[in-house]
């Protein structure tokens, strides 16, 4: 399926406020920036935890993850588990 169809009613990059991404996880969670803003450190970070749900995070990419993995109160499913996993992707 094209992303324009899975980020329905978003509109895609480039157009005007499309949504660009930037990474996905083995749990199928999209992470976007939403465009726009002349200044990409504007630029809105969203992530589709559950089909159809998006998350709208008024921070940059290095805060989010750092809160993502760390902040219990930042309200997203990753924040609450008590131990990460991490592994690399052979390419």
């Amino acid at each position: 399926m094209h992303a324009a169809e899975l980020w329905r009613p978003h509109a895609v990059y480039p157009a005007r406020h499309g949504l660009l991404r930037w990474e996905t996880s083995e749990q199928e969670i999209d992470f976007v920036w939403q465009t726009g803003a002349a200044d990409p450190d504007d630029w809105r970070v969203l992530a589709q935890h559950d089909f159809g749900n998006w998350g709208q995070f008024d921070c940059g990419v290095p805060e989010f993850i750092l809160r993502m993995l760390t902040d219990i109160q930042f309200e997203f499913p990753t924040s609450h588990m008590a131990v990460h996993y991490f592994a690399p992707i052979d390419r």
